[in-house]
């Protein structure tokens, strides 16, 4: 179970860029292993970098596929769930075909746990979007945008802790 990123909690009137963040995150955030909604919003040769602090330098950029597919295989075996609440987001138009979505949140992981065992983990994340115009005949991205590049950043530190403290 997650919580769904409504565009309307975001900004009110949703802009281009709060829709898509609004869809996109879920399903990064999905357990299952189907990454196809995935590479439908961003645009081939995207990249997905996360920035986990306390390392100064980040991750290369990876493809998206790859990166869904390793994500979901991982959390699907150690999470129930997770819930994001969105705190912050801008909506930034660059030029007519190009904006970028800044966003704040903090992020509950739940780890799978016996009854009665706290198997929750918070951290805060900050993240861009940066969106480009889809090319007219292409069946992709959301209403007419997708993702060039996505960049996280959090303190991976707290799930790793979690983790340990749970014996997992």
């Amino acid at each position: 179970m997650h919580s769904l990123v409504q565009p309307s909690s975001l900004v009110d009137p949703p802009t281009s860029g709060t829709i898509l963040l609004s869809r996109l995150l879920p399903v990064l955030d999905q357990l299952s292993e189907d990454p196809s909604m995935l590479s439908t919003m961003f645009k081939p040769g995207a990249a997905i970098i996360n920035n986990a602090t306390p390392p100064q330098h980040p991750d290369p950029p990876q493809d998206v596929d790859d990166v869904g597919k390793r994500k979901r295989g991982i959390r699907a075996t150690l999470l129930k769930e997770i819930r994001r609440e969105i705190r912050r987001v801008y909506d930034i138009e660059i030029d007519n075909e190009h904006r970028i979505v800044l966003y704040d949140s903090k992020n509950t992981y739940t780890f799978i746990v016996p009854e009665g065992v706290d198997g929750d983990a918070v951290m805060c994340e900050a993240g861009a979007a940066e969106l480009e115009r889809v090319p007219e005949g292409v069946e992709a991205g959301v209403g007419g945008w997708w993702v060039t590049e996505y960049r996280s950043w959090h303190d991976a530190q707290v799930i790793k802790h979690k983790r340990a403290e749970l014996g997992l």
